[in-house]
């Protein structure tokens, strides 16, 4: 976990942690990164496994939904307003598709209470969680 969390604007960009690990483990570290604030790190962890899926399949788009709502958090401030509601409208685009093909989990990660609250998720409201509130739910279809 980063001592402080990068923001835009706060400071340079970070490297990019080398992560040597297998890609559920990765996923689930990404998502204590989220839950902690640090989005811009869960980002580059989620990424790193997103490089390595196959060009169309289900996880890689879970992935990049999960990239894209990291982001839409790290916009949620009124100067950067709109990039973050395009952020926000592809992750629920991505996360609709996902969904509407069975895959409801990633590693644990709940996709559809993820899709249903980033979409009732304004600016400024507490950011949305993948954990705690959002419990990882064993019960559902793992992503193929």
């Amino acid at each position: 976990m980063p001592a402080v969390p990068w923001r835009p604007g706060s400071r340079p960009r970070p490297d990019e942690p080398v992560l040597a690990a297998d890609p559920r483990t990765a996923v689930l570290h990404g998502a204590d990164l989220f839950d902690h604030g640090a989005w811009w790190e869960a980002h580059v962890v989620w990424e790193a496994v997103w490089r390595e899926q196959p060009v169309g399949s289900t996880t890689r788009e879970a992935l990049q939904a999960l990239v894209q709502a990291a982001a839409y958090h790290l916009k949620d401030a009124p100067a950067l307003h709109a990039a973050g509601t395009r952020l926000r409208e592809r992750a629920l685009a991505r996360l609709d598709g996902c969904i509407t093909r069975g895959a409801t989990d990633l590693h644990g990660l709940d996709l559809v209470r993820l899709r249903d609250d980033l979409r009732t998720h304004r600016p400024g409201d507490p950011a949305v969680r993948l954990q705690g509130p959002l419990p990882r739910d064993t019960d559902r279809p793992e992503v193929p």
